[in-house]
């Protein structure tokens, strides 16, 4: 990533959520996480997802299989907004991407660790999009792209569970991308 007119690369794009899960008997299970809308110094960002979890092996396959077998599907949406003005043009540029995935995931759940995988697809959509204004005649011009993707998915990761704390960590491999992912909570 790199900003209009800068020459500094930012490897790294730190992101963080309030995530709440609930399960249910049959093995089903809902997770939501948010990013209320967070302003920085003329930058904002949002986001949303859900994902839906049935873990068929604890209705179908109980005590039959040496792992638990899991479908997800998910659905995520980020927002990010700045503005800049270059040359004395004032500049508005917003980035829309929507996420979605279907996921085959299997675990063992060994003591207090459960080691996971997943294989599955990711598809994402994007518009990047800007409105930019002169004060020369009241000048404004506005400009769109749209871009979809879709990638195979793989992912691999450990939760632990201690008492009522559980920890996450996870690698996703998708578009060529690795992201790493941390998550601490409370489980009752």
């Amino acid at each position: 990533l790199s900003a209009h007119g800068d020459s500094t690369v930012i490897p790294t794009t730190p992101a963080g959520d309030v995530v709440g899960t609930l399960q249910v008997p049959f093995g089903l299970s809902a997770e939501i996480g948010f990013l209320p809308r967070l302003k920085v110094a003329g930058f904002s960002a949002k986001r949303f997802g859900f994902n839906a979890k049935w873990t068929f092996t604890d209705l179908l396959l109980r005590d039959q299989t040496p792992f638990d077998a899991a479908l997800r599907v998910g659905f995520g949406k980020n927002e990010f907004e700045y503005d800049q003005t270059t040359g004395g043009v004032a500049d508005s540029v917003k980035f829309d991407s929507k996420s979605f995935r279907t996921e085959l995931a299997i675990s063992r759940k060994v003591l207090f660790v459960e080691p996971y995988l997943g294989l599955g697809f990711l598809r994402t959509s994007s518009t990047l999009s800007n409105t930019a204004a002169a004060s020369l005649y009241n000048f404004t011009t506005a400009d769109s792209f749209d871009y979809s993707k879709t990638s195979f998915l793989f992912n691999v990761g450990a939760e632990v569970r201690l008492l009522l704390l559980a920890v996450d960590a996870q690698a996703e491999w998708a578009f060529g991308e690795t992201t790493l992912s941390a998550k601490i909570g409370v489980k009752f």
